[in-house]
């Protein structure tokens, strides 16, 4: 068995949850809630029998089917990642980037503490609130950059970028992938009155404690002077020719450009309206695009089209249009030929092929899980058990362990969690065990692509990650028996 994880383990890890998705559907009667209630096939309570009659199993057709179903499914997913992979193959090809990214590396020589807890910090934070914590990975090459020229450890490199977006999403606050799903009331706890800021101080405490104690994981590592993390879309230096020598020399462009496409990236993908209250981004999108004063026409809907949103209002392919103008920018000023483009992003793909490819497999975890559900029927028995901690926080961590996306795991069994006691409880427990499954399982699609990026070897980041693990899930457990028992 560890011969079998030695190479391509991250894939094999995936795999295996795969294959247990699919077992489950032959031995687990398929099932539903509706209600807070589970049902199961004919809409009969669903019967622990070896009878077929109440299974919904995955055949095999269904199994190469529906493995290849998440593109259609997520190809907002798909392709903003291999756009965001020629993105970060173009820039390295420019002596413009390497000059900035050596600068900025500099500035970090010998204060590398200060990048981990910084970097952290930031991207914990945006993650909080991001429409969509993917989002992030529009920043995390850049910074992955800066680490390499630092030579910086990869598992430290790991946990300030990739790690901090997870401390995010297990302290999220408002963000609308992660607490809007707790709040909508026709699938999550919204109904049963859970709205946003939902035990706003407990939150508070799990998000400090898990950034904190990741940081203080990582900041160990420093001194260690392990492997270090090598940047996925690097390559050799690039030479200046006479032609684009004065232009290449200014890293004043890239730097502007680059921090402006940063900037909206961040802006954009922040609740503003949903979450925040705040319609200024709604109202300029509407009067820009309803903006006549050419020619009593519509001009600017018309350039911008349909696709154009509001700041808030994006999904992932969204950010696409501001990077495809990014790179058309970029191209003129540096005098860029159209042909290195082209070939920068063919390169950018290659290079990211197979963290796309352990995204789909991870991705058929959930289309199994979802289309072929067993899920209700293995929580509505630990909840027979009692409705307490103990089964809820079981159950949460089953759910997460197989959903790989939250929205769907409230979706599963947001109505079951709604029947406790306390429903605003019940829904930070649904969060929490989301956060903790998603720093370690295989079918964290966040954490699986940093690793994979990262060129990490899932054992040992779970030596690396266990204690961090084993602390946050305690005081976890704490603060929500205060919340239940105090």
């Amino acid at each position: 068995m560890k011969k079998l994880f030695e190479k391509h383990d991250l894939f094999k890890l995936a795999g295996l949850f795969v294959l247990i998705a699919i077992l489950l559907s032959w031995f687990i009667p398929y099932a539903f809630y509706d209600n807070g209630v589970a049902y199961g096939i004919n809409n009969e309570a669903f019967k622990w029998s070896a009878s077929l009659d109440y299974k919904h199993v995955v055949g095999l057709f269904d199994w190469s089917s529906y493995s290849l179903l998440g593109f259609w499914y997520f190809t907002a997913l798909f392709m903003f990642v291999i756009v965001v992979a020629g993105l970060y193959k173009f820039l390295n090809s420019t002596a413009a980037y390497q000059s900035l990214t050596d600068k900025v590396a500099n500035i970090f020589k010998g204060k590398e503490k200060v990048l981990v807890i910084v970097s952290t910090l930031l991207f914990a934070m945006f993650a909080g609130v991001a429409t969509d914590p993917f989002i992030t990975l529009i920043l995390i090459p850049f910074v992955i950059t800066i680490f390499s020229k630092l030579k910086v450890d990869k598992l430290s490199a790991l946990s300030s970028t990739f790690g901090g977006v997870l401390v995010g999403m297990f302290g999220a606050t408002y963000s609308t992938n992660i607490v809007g799903s707790l709040v909508d009331s026709n699938y999550g706890l919204g109904s049963a009155n859970v709205q946003f800021g939902f035990e706003r101080a407990a939150v508070l405490v799990l998000f400090v404690v898990a950034y904190l104690l990741i940081t203080y994981f990582a900041i160990s590592r420093l001194s260690k002077k392990d492997t270090p993390v090598v940047d996925l879309f690097a390559e050799e230096e690039v030479k200046t020719t006479k032609k684009t020598k004065k232009a290449k020399i200014s890293i004043a462009p890239m730097a502007i450009f680059l921090g402006l496409l940063f900037l909206v990236a961040i802006l954009a993908y922040i609740p503003w309206s949903g979450s925040f209250g705040v319609s200024f981004f709604n109202d300029l999108y509407n009067d820009i695009i309803e903006y006549d004063g050419f020619f009593k026409t519509t001009i600017f809907a018309s350039i911008l089209g349909d696709s154009f949103k509001a700041f808030g209002e994006l999904d992932l392919l969204g950010i696409c249009g501001y990077i495809f103008v990014f790179i058309l920018i970029i191209k003129i000023i540096y005098h860029i030929p159209f042909d290195k483009i082209i070939d920068s992003f063919g390169e950018g793909i290659k290079r990211f092929g197979k963290s796309l490819v352990l995204l789909i497999v991870i991705y058929a975890v959930l289309e199994f899980s979802i289309l072929f559900p067993t899920i209700p029927a293995v929580v509505s028995a630990i909840l027979g058990l009692g409705n307490n901690l103990i089964t809820l926080f079981v159950s949460g961590l089953y759910t997460n362990l197989f959903t790989v996306d939250f929205q769907y795991t409230v979706t599963m069994v947001g109505s079951a969690f709604a029947q406790f006691k306390d429903a605003n409880v019940a829904a930070l427990i649904l969060q929490a065990t989301n956060g903790i499954i998603k720093f370690f399982a295989p079918t964290s699609a966040i954490l699986m692509v940093g690793l994979s990026m990262l060129d990490i070897k899932y054992k040992d980041y779970f030596k690396y990650i266990w204690k961090f693990l084993l602390a946050i899930t305690v005081v976890t457990l704490i603060v929500l028996a205060i919340l239940i028992y105090a």
